[in-house]
């Protein structure tokens, strides 16, 4: 039975008097259960909260409950809600206060609800749910209706929903009943005039076992439902559903021209209607920019066995009003050059949020060409436009650049170009992705399928030419949208990485004892409701403690992360904590990655590609991502470890292992056709914890950073290192964080000074976080970008693109970025500095630097000495590269063993060659040219070579970086091939030489730390060897960039590159003499290069001037600061 009218209907003959006694004191029972007994004080009670605990509790048992007061308060709530004076009169009960009067009422829909499911009574639609906001306990517990469980256990299903199961008897799956809704539809009662969502609770079980009716009536309900309207005659209301899915199968036309017409939602579309409008009055563009709001029907066909996604192209109301012309037969051309491109990218493995992306694209192109053109030659016939109804058509004079066509005169204005087009219907920001997609589409369709020879469909001729010039047209396409995601602030990250790690210890240890049994878990859940969120540490002998600074701070109580899932064991249903997303989240902070690549991670791959836990990283493998599916990235091993208790709490405690599902339940997509099996599941659902439960755990985190880290810096006497974490605002409609305008509205009253009361909306408020969990890769990039390459930066976070570190940087906290240009202010104004960086001007005051070439170098001496004896104590090492092709000859430490005269070896500051540096004629056909010894297979290296690998590595960067710009200046201007290919193949070299210089150094540097008798052979202090292990490749950073190019200077002049004296002349001319003070704490770029000089000249008592004509920097001779 469904209750169609606005009062409830009351089912149970024997409710009163004796079921209702027995009903309320169950309610009451479990009420106080979790909220507590009624204090014998209540009455004199005034604080809110203590209110509204009991109020229900309170007025139940004053009130004289029968079947008529049932209904009257039902009717005084519901259907013609009434003040609370008028109400107290029906109750004969006093509300001191409005708390007394809401909580009361909240524990009345409680009631209903529980009678309700005890199949006592019927609910109507005017029945609002809206308290169940407020109850911050289980209240499905306390209903036993099985299907009022199955509608709250999934999110999907919405408030509407649950709106019809309340207008039924209905208990269980096998109880609902399309013909009982369709008889309520047929008879008059219309979803749109109560919002009540038939569809989503009929579609939802429509293939659960029990489920009474077949996909085809359900089809024939969505259809002829909401198309009664249009039956004139009346005929389909009588029909029964057996009857209604009959007539639905045999005619699917009806009306007096018998023509085709669709039923559902897209008759009643007003934006279909709109499009109708606009395209009677012929205006184009206005027709153009709406249609993409039009809900299209994408039907998954099968061709050739693979879906096409591109069928509704067929469909002859693809553009509502404009079914004249029919797509599918004057473009059949480009519909099926658009499904064989579609199929190469899903068929080559892209990732599916980019082919969701060029799908995209493609439709705009589309529209263009189906819609746009063909519309604009109707009004316009220009002479010299021919539609492009095949690909062969599409001109780029016509309709990609088309300036010649605007200065022509006596011409109509020419059509938009399909840049203009896609700018009319999308971002600016976004045209280069618009161009990308459509230069490929182009490209694959020349390639594949203008062939008349080849198997393949041939759709062009071969001398069509691509209309897209990818480097030309992308010229202006707009900067990225800068960032408003917000970065942890440097000085909260100790105490944020410490919260993280205390609560994986905490929620580790309740989960395990909720295992054991130590812990009762529907106990801990109990009071989990009892203490609103909070767990309340010395009932389970806990201890929270965190170490900041040296101090150890102690909570007492901290808010629950965890995930409490009711599984059945054993036929029985028992309570598991699971530490699921709470681990996505401290993942994604050490790695910086996106929240959907932790979310994501394949329980059955994550770990594979690891050996060894004992380092202090180890290797991850992410399976899921935007660009690069598929890649590793290095996260602390002590994280590592706690996935892989997550693992085996997945696998082998908890009765329901995980099983593989498709990603974000995409059954069609191609980058993962096998499915994914989720390390973080939810047994729930078998997918992984969903977004939701992440960001409330985020929340809740967030929020006790805030309480703790706030009390710490004040009880330190830091006030001024406060901050605020989070904020209050007003809930968006749909969830729309961004969208300002569009506050979700709430009914309420207030009462001015003088007492008296007005009814008004108001926004609904809400907390957010300031740093949000995509924030994470913010805070990743800031925080780590001045200790390691941008390359480095893009391997870890799957960027493919530098500009992307740039953009996540620009996520730097503001007052971080403030403390920086506080203090490059403060150097201008008080002189440069150089405190920090003091220790390392060792490296240019004197001959410290290592060089093997020296006279009487550590690595000559081992040399001349013994040969395994150099061997052993230079870890010497020969490498080769597979890429540059099969080298069969001896190895350097094979020819250095059997070498006689060892005057032959030559010693360089970055290698040392067994044949003297004369390149045999073997080895150069591999290397190409002599003096690249990091790729030649007979050049040997040992730890001494370790600095001059570096210098020689950051030389070929910049040197790669110039030959890029001298290759792109030449392909503009259109120079010959065989010069292109010089600078191609030298630059390949120069970055597979550099790449060499990295693995080789890396080599070394792991055996040098194992070594323990290192400091024996070298010529130096160790303090100074691991101060150069200190000194970084990276180039894109400018204060590393300079000192370490400013120590190659003095050490390797050899590897410095020609635009750096440049650069030290100006750095020279900025600062004052005599002047330059040590001591501050912060420094700018010019203070590094500035202070290293500084640092010599006050050491040797010399001018600058003086010091560039001297010997002790040989590479400033010549350079005087400009005086």
């Amino acid at each position: 039975m469904i209750n169609t009218a606005d009062e409830l209907i009351v089912t149970n003959a024997n409710l009163f008097p004796d079921d209702f006694s027995l009903r309320l004191k169950e309610i009451l029972s479990a009420l106080e259960s979790v909220r507590g007994k009624v204090p014998d004080n209540y009455a004199a009670l005034s604080r809110a909260d203590d209110i509204g605990r009991n109020a229900f509790q309170f007025y139940a048992t004053q009130i004289r409950f029968n079947e008529e007061m049932l209904r009257e308060l039902y009717i005084a709530l519901y259907v013609e809600p009434l003040e609370k004076e008028e109400l107290e009169k029906i109750l004969d009960v006093s509300f001191p206060t409005d708390r007394h009067f809401k909580s009361f009422r909240e524990g009345c829909g409680l009631l209903y609800l529980f009678l309700w499911g005890h199949s006592d009574l019927v609910l109507s639609w005017k029945f609002n749910q809206s308290f169940l906001r407020l109850v911050n306990f289980d209240h499905t517990a306390l209903i036993p209706n099985k299907l009022w469980s199955f509608t709250n256990s999934d999110k999907k299903f919405k408030g509407n929903t649950k709106r019809l199961i309340l207008m039924s008897d209905w208990n269980s799956v096998e109880d609902i009943s399309l013909s009982e809704v369709w008889d309520a539809v047929r008879t008059g009662f219309k979803a749109t005039q109560t919002n009540t969502n038939f569809r989503g609770i009929l579609t939802a079980v429509l293939h659960h076992e029990k489920c009474q009716f077949s996909e085809k009536s359900l089809k024939a309900f969505e259809a002829l439902s909401s198309a009664m309207h249009l039956d004139k005659s009346g005929h389909i209301a009588t029909l029964n559903i057996e009857q209604l899915t009959e007539y639905h199968s045999d005619f699917k036309a009806y009306g007096k021209d018998q023509k085709r017409k669709h039923y559902g939602t897209f008759v009643r579309n007003p934006i279909v209607q709109k499009l109708k409008k606009l395209a009677s009055e012929n205006k184009v563009l206005e027709y153009s920019e709406l249609v993409p709001q039009k809900k299209k029907k994408f039907s998954v066909q099968h061709v050739n066995g693979t879906g096409n996604w591109w069928g509704f192209l067929n469909n002859i109301d693809l553009y509502p009003g404009r079914e004249k012309i029919r797509q599918s037969d004057m473009f059949s051309n480009w519909i099926s050059a658009i499904e064989y491109f579609d199929l190469y990218q899903v068929s080559s493995g892209i990732a599916s949020t980019t082919n969701k992306i060029r799908r995209g694209n493609i439709l705009v192109l589309v529209d263009y060409v189906f819609l746009y053109l063909p519309w604009y030659q109707e009004l316009n016939n220009h002479p010299d436009i021919q539609v492009p109804y095949k690909i062969s058509d599409f001109k780029r004079w016509a309709f990609w650049s088309n300036e010649p066509l605007k200065k022509a005169k006596n011409r109509p204005a020419p059509p938009l170009t399909a840049i203009e087009f896609y700018k009319l219907r999308r971002s600016k920001a976004t045209l280069s992705s618009f161009i990308n997609t459509c230069s490929d589409f182009f490209d694959y369709v020349i390639s594949e399928h203008s062939d008349k020879e080849s198997y393949n469909e041939l759709l062009i001729d071969n001398t069509f030419d691509n209309p897209v010039k990818k480097n030309y047209d992308k010229e202006g396409s707009g900067k990225r949208i800068s960032t408003d995601k917000v970065s942890f602030p440097r000085k909260v990250m100790p105490f944020v990485l410490a919260a993280f790690d205390e609560f994986e210890y905490i929620n580790y240890r309740i989960q395990q004892s909720i295992l054991n049994g130590k812990i009762d878990g529907k106990r801990f859940q109990s009071d989990l409701i009892k203490n609103q969120g909070k767990i309340i540490l010395s009932d389970l002998g806990l201890s929270f403690k965190l170490k900041i600074d040296g101090n150890i701070i102690e909570v007492d109580e901290i808010p629950s992360l965890l995930s409490l899932v009711e599984l059945e064991e054993n036929g029985e249903m028992r309570v598991y904590a699971f530490n699921s997303a709470f681990r996505m989240l401290r993942t994604a902070i050490h790695i910086g990655s996106r929240i959907q690549n932790t979310q994501w991670l394949d329980i059955t791959l994550f770990d594979q590609f690891n050996t060894s836990i004992e380092q202090y990283f180890s290797n991850l493998h992410i399976t899921v991502d935007k660009t690069n599916p598929h890649r590793e990235v290095a996260i602390p091993s002590h994280v590592f470890k706690s996935l892989l208790l997550e693992k085996k709490f997945q696998l082998e405690q908890i009765p329901s292992k995980p099983v593989s599902t498709f990603y974000e339940d995409n059954e069609h997509d191609g980058t993962y056709p096998k499915g994914i099996t989720p390390l973080f599941n939810n047994p729930s659902v078998n997918k992984p914890f969903s977004d939701s439960a992440y960001k409330e755990r985020w929340l809740r985190f967030i929020m006790f950073v805030d309480l703790e880290y706030n009390k710490y810096c004040r009880s330190a006497g830091r006030p001024e290192d406060c901050h605020r974490f989070y904020y209050t605002d007003c809930r968006r409609k749909k969830g729309k964080k961004d969208n300002i305008r569009d506050p979700k509205i709430i009914r309420t009253k207030y009462i001015d000074a003088k007492g008296r009361e007005y009814e008004t909306v108001a926004s609904e408020l809400i907390y957010r976080p300031v740093h949000t969990p995509h924030a994470v890769r913010n805070t990743y990039t800031v925080m780590r970008r001045f200790y390691v390459r941008d390359g480095i930066l893009m391997a870890q976070q799957g960027w493919s693109s530098s500009q992307m570190v740039d953009h996540y940087a620009k996520g730097e906290y503001e007052q971080d970025r403030l403390e920086r240009l506080e203090a490059a202010d403060k150097a201008i104004r008080n002189g440069l500095t150089f405190r920090e960086l003091k220790e390392q001007t060792k490296l240019l005051n004197g001959d410290n630097a290592i060089k093997p070439s020296a006279k009487h170098s550590a690595m000559r001496d081992a040399l001349n000495t013994s040969v395994e004896g150099a061997i052993k104590s230079q870890h010497l090492i020969s490498i080769k590269i597979p890429d540059l092709g099969e080298y069969g000859g001896k190895d350097g430490i094979e020819i250095f063993r059997k070498s006689q005269n060892k005057a032959d070896i030559a010693v360089f500051d970055d290698c040392v060659c067994p044949v003297g540096g004369m390149c045999p004629i073997e080895v150069l056909n591999i290397i190409k040219e002599e003096r690249r010894c990091a790729i030649c297979p007979i050049a040997m290296f040992g730890l001494d070579h370790i600095p001059g690998l570096k210098a020689k590595a950051r030389s070929l960067e910049f040197e790669s970086k110039s030959k890029q710009r001298v290759l792109k200046n030449a392909m503009h201007r259109n120079v010959s091939s065989q010069t292109l290919e010089n600078i191609d193949d030298r630059l390949t070299n120069d970055r597979l030489e550099i790449s060499a210089c990295v693995f080789i150094i890396n080599t070394l540097e792991q055996h040098a730390k194992k070594d323990q008798a290192q400091g024996e052979y070298v010529c130096r202090d160790p303090d100074l060897l691991r101060n150069a292990f200190k000194i970084s490749l990276d180039c894109e950073d400018e204060i590393q960039s300079f000192l370490s190019r400013l120590v190659d200077a003095k050490a390797y002049p050899q590897f410095t590159s020609g635009d750096f004296l440049a650069k030290v002349e100006i750095a020279a001319r900025r600062f004052v003499h005599g002047r330059v003070q040590f001591g501050e704490d912060r420094f700018s770029e010019i203070d590094v290069v500035a202070g290293h000089i500084a640092a010599i000249m006050r050491k040797n008592k010399l001018t600058f001037d003086e010091l560039s004509r001297s010997d002790i920097l040989p590479q400033l001779k010549g350079l005087t600061n400009g005086s």
